[in-house]
């Protein structure tokens, strides 16, 4: 029963890790906005360095999460690994969209 409880408390830490990731790439994605608007090539690194660091709190979450679930994936496990993954196809967006354009000659 011990052991039970112990799991149970590491997936919800694992659940709350991965909350954190998503807010961390929403955050990144607000960056990305804010830099694409003020066209500033400092705030556009900075907002790349972001995107990087959320990506991998995102892929950190999500291989955290999936090593906590068990067999059986409650409902709330594979609602959140799918945000994850939402998040990770979003976060690859951001990071395109922060690539210097080529220049036409």
């Amino acid at each position: 029963m011990t052991q039970q409880k112990q799991h149970q408390q590491s997936l919800e830490n694992a659940i709350q890790n991965a909350h954190h990731a998503l807010n961390s790439s929403q955050d990144a994605e607000q960056a990305v906005e804010q830099a694409m608007t003020s066209s500033d090539p400092e705030q556009m690194q900075r907002a790349r360095q972001i995107v990087g660091q959320a990506n991998r709190a995102v892929y950190d979450a999500e291989e955290r999460l999936r090593a906590e679930a068990n067999e059986s994936q409650e409902q709330q496990t594979v609602q959140v690994l799918e945000q994850l993954e939402q998040a990770k196809q979003d976060l690859s967006e951001a990071s395109e969209r922060t690539e210097q354009p080529k220049q036409m000659r």
